[in-house]
């Protein structure tokens, strides 16, 4: 009888025991893409993705220009994953620059954006922070004016956001995958 509480009581110790362990591995371990997994981030600001002709300037009296397209780009420091799932955050801003839309923000150097580039990259993510052209007539009396030229100003973003998703995917495939990307992610 004292050896039957002796083996019962050394199993229930090993049960706990194991219990602890599993809890504390649960607890304490990192799963990439759902936990900060890394504390430094690398930026790569100001990478050109495009160039397309931009309205913004017919705001002002001028002719439409050309401009580049920009991105800012945030890879984990450190990170040897090659095949990493990329996010993509496109700012608020009505079409519009900062302050001239009303708001402080418009562009891909927001606040809010670069704290979850930052936060997206930690996690294991690239993540990409894109501008976008701008450009519609707010101002303007007539309702048709203002719906057309809002409507072209979202046109013209999807197409940047289209022009940026085929930089990324051709820099995984012609150029070396400077970015550790999967091009399907």
């Amino acid at each position: 009888m004292l050896l039957n509480n002796y083996l019962k009581l050394k199993r229930e110790t090993l049960l706990l025991i194991l219990l602890i362990v599993l809890y504390n591995q649960k607890t304490y371990s990192q799963e990439r893409y759902i936990d900060d997994i890394f504390t430094d981030v690398n930026i790569d600001s100001d990478v050109v993705y495009g160039n397309n002709t931009t309205v913004f300037p017919t705001l002002l009296g001028q002719m439409p220009t050309t401009q580049d397209l920009l991105m800012d780009i945030y890879t984990p420091s450190g990170d040897t994953e090659t095949n990493r799932p990329v996010v993509i955050l496109l700012h608020t801003g009505s079409f519009l620059p900062a302050i001239l839309n009303g708001q402080a923000t418009g562009g891909k150097s927001d606040n809010a954006i670069v704290e979850q580039c930052m936060q997206f990259a930690k996690k294991g993510y690239v993540a990409v922070a894109m501008g976008n052209r701008k450009g519609w007539n707010p101002t303007s009396t007539d309702q048709n004016v203002r719906t057309s030229t809002l409507l072209q100003a979202a046109y013209r973003g999807i197409q940047d956001a289209k022009a940026m998703v085929r930089f990324m995917r051709m820099t995984e495939a012609a150029l070396g995958n400077p970015y550790g990307i999967d091009k399907d992610k």
